[in-house]
């Protein structure tokens, strides 16, 4: 299977999971190249990620220089945004806490 279907497959697993408003990638600089987002919600995470990456992956630098930032997230009462960083791309996941608070603890 080539690495793009592989890509959209994954895309389209995450997003249909209970929650889930939106699965964007971005380039490294923040250039979204696959999203299941509107181009304004797009852009607008997109660009919130890039730059939360950047202070949080200087943060993790100023402790350890070798160490570097692999994964960020931020809740508020109505979403929860989940970035995993690599060298050329982020991954973006955006979900309703709704359906979080919803579904409780699992026991």
């Amino acid at each position: 299977m080539m690495q793009v279907e592989k890509t959209e497959k994954t895309i389209e697993r995450i997003n249909t999971h209970p929650g889930v408003e939106g699965v964007i990638v971005t380039e490294k600089d923040g250039t979204p190249i696959n999203t299941t987002m509107d181009n304004t919600q797009t852009v607008m995470y997109a660009e919130m990620v890039r730059t939360l990456t950047g202070i949080a992956n200087s943060m993790v630098r100023d402790v350890d220089p070798t160490n570097e930032l692999e994964y960020i997230r931020i809740g508020t009462q109505k979403v929860e945004v989940m970035a995993k960083t690599d060298p050329d791309y982020c991954a973006i996941v955006v979900q309703s806490m709704s359906v979080k608070k919803k579904a409780g603890p699992k026991n």
